[in-house]
């Protein structure tokens, strides 16, 4: 019998999915000291003047804990960020199915990582 999600756990990573549809991204950077040598990036900006803001907290939640938050900036911006090719993917594949078709699917698989 295979292993099902429990309830909440779908909830919480389609909220992720649709947080990250509207705020998130993926880039591929290439070095070009490095041919052939991509890193991937899955990233969740948002601003506070108040510190980190929890909907970022809420988000890594979702994601089990992957990822790190990083800032402020000078603009008391924030970023959730994935730490590394691997992790970038596991989240991705994680909010894969409660993605919409238009925006974020297309960005993360026009990349040649995926």
């Amino acid at each position: 019998m295979a292993t099902r999600t429990p309830v909440v756990e779908r909830v919480h990573l389609a909220w992720a999915a649709g947080f990250f549809d509207g705020e998130g991204s993926t880039i591929v950077h290439s070095d070009e000291s490095r041919p052939g040598y991509f890193r991937l990036e899955v990233a969740v900006p948002q601003a506070n003047h108040d510190g980190v803001p929890a909907v970022l907290l809420r988000f890594q939640d979702a994601m089990g804990g992957l990822g790190r938050i990083v800032g402020p900036d000078t603009d008391d911006l924030y970023k959730w960020m994935s730490r590394g090719r691997l992790e970038a993917m596991a989240v991705v594949a994680l909010i894969w199915d409660y993605l919409g078709p238009v925006s974020a699917r297309r960005q993360t698989t026009r990349s040649s990582v995926f």
